[in-house]
């Protein structure tokens, strides 16, 4: 039986994205019509697999005027969303791409600041919808949420045998390095935040194979991911280290990999496949992901095509 998917986005965002010639001081700048997508780290998720024909719910946490248009887009695109309402108005990020330099800016600003209130009723709502699925965490935290707030949503999903994906940034992530909250199901880290962790550069595929290992022994995860940006991704667990290096593709842009990566391997898993074909999958979907424009996400057909070059090996 395939386990239910439940996505979490505390820290919404609608994305503008737009482009100029040129970027100078002091000029009004004509923008081209600008590009609108539902954002943030757990929608993203979603919308990734929905891309590749799966299917997901996802828990947004909604504010004001701008919340209402992300739920818009959410729905047009066929994502059935659970929405937690909040005080003050879902924030607004704006990207801007050079177009006589290639060069690309993003402006990502603040969401509404959480009272403990709301942040008590998510975890007892994400509790109570995902008992017995897997509960995909994906992006940053909003203003307001605590530190742990990532360890006291996997204790209440222990409790209701959920598993807990996560893929976060900055204190968020130390507390789950911490290893107080008990093992999550799946831990997914970029490179930055991979050695930034293990206080070294981690130079290979082995040696992110060594860190995610050492995060096993001390608990923190039952799975972990190293995503190493064009060289491909590392995937260790309990009895594995996999290494799946991408084919080469024309970069448009960087943006939406990690959650394409994150949403594949989260729908394989789902569906009880092994992990080499959720790692397979995976690369294949940042890699798809990569050449789409904007804050576009992996297209399903790229996907397929993509995953028979994606060679899975042990490291």
């Amino acid at each position: 039986m395939m386990n239910q998917i439940w996505t979490v986005t505390m820290n919404p965002a609608l994305d503008y994205e737009t482009s100029v010639p040129v970027i100078r001081s002091r000029s009004k700048l004509r923008c081209s019509a600008p590009m609108l997508n539902p954002g943030g780290g757990g929608i993203n998720v979603s919308r990734a697999i929905r891309r590749i024909g799966g299917h997901s719910h996802a828990f947004v946490a909604l504010g004001g005027a701008v919340g209402d248009e992300v739920l818009s887009l959410l729905q047009a695109e066929g994502i059935e969303a659970e929405v937690m309402d909040v005080n003050g108005s879902t924030r607004i990020s704006f990207a801007v791409t050079e177009t006589d330099t290639a060069e690309h800016f993003r402006f990502i600003l603040p969401g509404p600041r959480l009272t403990e209130g709301e942040i008590e009723d998510a975890l007892r709502r994400i509790g109570e919808l995902a008992a017995g699925g897997i509960v995909v965490f994906s992006g940053s935290q909003p203003p307001g949420a605590p530190d742990d707030f990532l360890i006291r949503l996997s204790a209440r999903l222990s409790n209701v045998g959920a598993r807990l994906f996560a893929d976060t940034s900055g204190p968020a992530m130390d507390a789950i390095l911490s290893g107080k909250g008990g093992p999550l199901a799946v831990l997914r880290l970029d490179m930055a935040e991979a050695a930034q962790a293990a206080g070294k550069v981690l130079k290979d595929a082995g040696d992110s194979a060594e860190f995610g290992r050492d995060l096993i022994n001390r608990g923190v995860a039952e799975m972990v991911i190293v995503s190493r940006g064009s060289e491909g991704s590392v995937l260790v667990d309990g009895t594995q280290r996999l290494f799946c290096r991408p084919p080469k593709v024309p970069v448009k842009s960087e943006t939406g990999a990690g959650d394409s990566l994150m949403g594949a391997v989260t729908w394989r898993l789902a569906q009880g496949d092994g992990v080499e074909a959720a790692l397979q999958a995976g690369v294949a979907a940042a890699a798809a992901a990569v050449m789409t424009e904007a804050t576009n996400l992996c297209e399903g057909a790229d996907v397929v095509r993509l995953m028979p070059e994606c060679r899975v090996e042990a490291v």
